[in-house]
């Protein structure tokens, strides 16, 4: 359901447009889709108009700003992620300049031992850093650990994967 966006004047929407326009000129002077972001930019600096809270002892500039810069970013990242090459579809022809399938069999192979020779902890957050491409405050939030916690078990995970590798 949409927000009721009808008390924000045209006055109070113009107000914040220079820095709009500034805002994605520095940051995306060669974005394909430039209109979209701009429209995302308004919404934001509506959406920042409606929800300010002067209890927050936030300037009212800033906020505003920070919502239409955070509504640009969110609509870039989702503008890349829809034009992002898509995967090849399983069920087509192999391309014949394509990596021998013993080469990959071996890799998996060494792959195989590697994440054996970590623990179950270790597994868990390699498994949701690469196989499920979570960034590291995600995977931390889905694991319960820290940040910091999942950092530093990457770290040591690889470290026993390399020696794993090496000492075969």
């Amino acid at each position: 359901m949409r927000e009721d966006y009808r008390d924000i004047t045209d006055e109070q929407i113009e107000r914040f447009i220079p820095y709009l326009t500034g805002h994605l000129r520095r940051k995306y002077p060669a974005h394909p889709d430039p209109d979209e972001l701009y429209t995302a930019g308004l919404e934001g600096i509506a959406e920042g108009i409606r929800r300010y809270e002067p209890e927050k002892r936030v300037p009212y500039e800033y906020w505003v700003q920070r919502y239409a810069a955070h509504y640009v970013q969110n609509c870039a990242a989702a503008l890349r992620r829809r034009t992002a090459p898509a995967e090849a579809a399983p069920d087509e022809l192999p391309d014949p300049n394509a990596e021998d399938p013993l080469e990959v069999l071996a890799r998996r192979e060494e792959a195989g031992r590697a994440l054996a020779a970590l623990d179950e902890g270790e597994r868990r957050v390699i498994d949701a850093l690469y196989t499920e491409s979570l960034s590291l405050r995600a995977a931390a939030r889905k694991l319960g650990l820290s940040t910091d916690m999942v950092f530093r078990t990457h770290r040591r995970a690889l470290e026993k994967m390399r020696a794993a590798l090496g000492a075969e």
